[in-house]
């Protein structure tokens, strides 16, 4: 960080407003990567404007990439999808098939979100052969494990455990521990679907020490919620432990998506112990938030969920004819 600002101030006083944009860009992207949100958003706007009377159009859409990245991570999907659909529009025009890729592959991400996992497969599949085209093979393994999450979703748990296999393989020959333990939390996610609790548990708990090792305190915390879920299966009163630990951690982060999946645990938690109304006051805010977030499959699952449990504690009386 402290190179860019250094060559940012030399440029500035040069006079070189494109390369000064450039350095108040990475900037940026560092801040993102720190989650300092708003130093980040401010560095985008400040060099998208000077890109933008300076007219250069490709380091002004990247800056809206990025922009639209940050709205991502703090909840704002409707506005992110949006801007990646205009840079989208500004890099065909340009040939920049690299980051129009990026485009594809984040609108894929939010296809996803919103429940469309068949659509997001299909740009998932479009930016991933961009992405091998180009031999970036970082960013083609990143598609490769977001397709395990998309197949995950639809139970073609077989489909989805061969993409986190591959994607894996491929983190590793890069190096990258991150994404290798993005592959292995898919996994034991799988393995909890297909009933193998003991197989989830061990890789869960692996990925969540690769996690803790590399400082990624929220996929850390995404480990410890779906641990809950392996303890809930085998009626284990550690799962309100293991929810209630990373609910805190998600609420100090600020990932409100994260808060949302371990009410609903904690929602299962109260149900399987009996506590109805409980039970339905956790699912109904968990709902609200996915509700806030845009997570329209989520929402609507976990309103299911409590209209359920409020029906057993209200049920209906019967009508006397």
């Amino acid at each position: 960080m402290e190179a860019f600002n250094g060559a940012k101030v030399i440029f500035s006083k040069l006079g070189q407003r494109s390369d000064e944009a450039r350095c108040i860009l990475e900037l940026g992207s560092v801040n993102l990567r720190l989650h300092q949100t708003e130093k980040a958003r401010e560095a985008f706007e400040t060099a998208r404007a000077i890109f933008s009377e300076l007219g250069e159009q490709g380091d002004e859409a990247r800056c809206i990439v990025e922009l639209a990245t940050l709205d991502v991570q703090v909840g704002q999907v409707e506005k992110a999808s949006e801007a990646f659909k205009t840079a989208h529009s500004t890099l065909s025009r340009l040939g920049d098939e690299k980051l129009k890729a990026k485009c594809i592959f984040a609108l894929g991400l939010i296809d996803s979100e919103h429940g469309q996992y068949e659509k997001g497969i299909e740009a998932l599949i479009d930016a991933r052969d961009v992405f091998a085209a180009a031999q970036d093979r970082l960013s083609e393994a990143a598609c490769v494990v977001e397709l395990g999450e998309n197949y995950l979703a639809l139970s073609e748990n077989e489909r989805a455990k061969g993409e986190f296999m591959k994607a894996k393989d491929m983190f590793s020959q890069l190096g990258e521990r991150h994404g290798e333990a993005k592959c292995i939390y898919g996994l034991g996610r799988v393995a909890l679907k297909s009933g193998q609790n003991e197989d989830a548990r061990n890789a869960l708990n692996t990925a969540r020490t690769i996690f803790s090792e590399l400082g990624e305190r929220a996929d850390e915390a995404w480990c410890i919620c779906e641990s809950g879920f392996v303890d809930l299966k085998q009626n284990n009163n550690k799962a309100r432990e293991a929810f209630d630990t990373a609910k805190a951690m998600f609420s100090e982060l600020g990932n409100r998506l994260g808060e949302a999946k371990c009410l609903a645990g904690l929602g299962c938690f109260d149900a399987f112990l009996g506590l109805h109304e409980l039970a339905t006051g956790r699912f109904n805010e968990a709902a609200e938030i996915y509700a806030e977030l845009g997570h329209q499959r989520n929402e609507h699952q976990t309103r299911e969920l409590a209209n359920l449990y409020h029906g057993m504690l209200f049920p209906k009386k019967k009508s006397v004819t």
